[in-house]
């Protein structure tokens, strides 16, 4: 198992009373792509900004490389940031952003020229030494700052929302560039963002935050399909959420006494018979048919509309009072049904998970 390179212990910050991190715990591998993930306000960038020193913890540890950064100003920690907005000296060209922090560390002219050199060729920007930042597209500046960062070669490299400026293909490309860079150095990287995609197609592990919390920290894989609360099944992916109560528990599944009036049956769970819990199926997990099917969940509905996505075909469903969607990627056995007609949703147990309710914060 790789070493830890970068452990927050009990980690706190508050801004005039208001808590933006709670008793943060967090331990990053070498060599590990971290992202930091959740809506506006959850922590997420103060947590960052700590790692990199340019605000102190009210209270907690924070340890890079085994030293403890207490009092340890940014620019000697082993860590270099991108910044949502780039941060490029507008006035510097190319050439002289990248050489900036290199001469800060009072590197030899020689070796500058080579790190300068190194590191625009890492992120495809050779022969645009001489440009300034106002000649180039927002695609270059974002691999302008990456190689800035790159080029003092820090043992951490933290991201700060660094791809939402880009359009949408342009986002894609540089997660591609992002992952073969990172693998290339196996430098250990952590990065911020909102954007669930981004963090499932660059992530080893995700920490999913709210409320200055990590409510779940995972693999890709693990966060998507076993959710443990119901924060984290909404802000990853779709999901239809139906609020209950155990009722009990027999054959390996968990029978569920939903508020719409349905039973539905679940995968076996922790929760007890008398507890709380959300049942929530993914869209895609569901069969949509004009017959009932032999599945443990299956139910009448109406269909309220029906939308076409090139690679599924996504139903809106009413199911008893509540609203349900399902996307097929073969729709061709509901041919000719229509809005108002009644139709069949069904799902496996095995495809039910349960989660703990939502909790509001303190």
């Amino acid at each position: 198992m790789p070493p830890v390179l970068v452990e927050l212990r009990e980690v706190a910050k508050a801004y005039e009373g208001h808590a933006a991190v709670r008793g943060l715990s967090l331990a990053v591998e070498a060599g590990e792509r971290l992202a930091l993930l959740g809506p506006s306000g959850c922590g997420k960038t103060t947590t960052l900004n700590m790692i990199a020193g340019f605000l102190e913890p009210d209270t907690g540890s924070i340890v890079i490389g085994g030293r403890p950064m207490a009092g340890i100003p940014p620019h000697r920690r082993d860590t270099a940031m991108v910044f949502q907005s780039y941060a490029l000296f507008p006035h510097l060209s190319v050439f002289d952003n990248l050489a900036f922090g290199l001469r800060m560390r009072r590197v030899a002219r020689a070796e500058i020229a080579t790190r300068v050199r190194e590191a625009l060729e890492l992120v495809q920007m050779a022969g645009l030494e001489r440009r300034y930042p106002r000649e180039l597209s927002g695609g270059q500046q974002q691999r302008v700052a990456l190689a800035r960062a790159l080029v003092i070669r820090p043992g951490v490299l933290l991201l700060d929302e660094p791809l939402s400026n880009l359009d949408a293909k342009l986002r894609q490309e540089m997660r591609l560039e992002i992952v073969e860079i990172q693998r290339r150095l196996g430098i250990t990287t952590v990065f911020v963002t909102h954007d669930q995609e981004e963090a499932l197609s660059i992530a080893d592990r995700i920490a999913v935050m709210s409320e200055g919390r990590i409510e779940q920290i995972d693999g890709p894989i693990g966060i998507y399909h076993e959710p443990r609360t119901e924060f984290v099944a909404r802000f990853i992916g779709d999901g239809n959420f139906l609020p209950g109560q155990v009722a009990g528990v027999e054959d390996g599944q968990t029978r569920v006494d939903t508020a719409a009036g349905l039973p539905v049956r679940a995968a076996r769970g922790r929760q007890r018979p008398g507890d709380a819990v959300v049942a929530m199926v993914r869209p895609e997990k569901t069969r949509v048919t004009l017959r009932p099917e032999r599945l443990e969940n299956s139910f009448t509905a109406t269909v309220r509309a029906i939308t076409f996505l090139g690679p599924v075909t996504r139903y809106q469903l009413l199911l008893r009072d509540m609203a349900f969607a399902a996307s097929l990627p073969d729709a061709s056995h509901l041919a000719g049904v229509e809005p108002g007609a009644t139709v069949h949703v069904g799902w496996r147990a095995a495809d039910c998970l349960l989660l703990d309710p939502a909790v509001p914060p303190a």
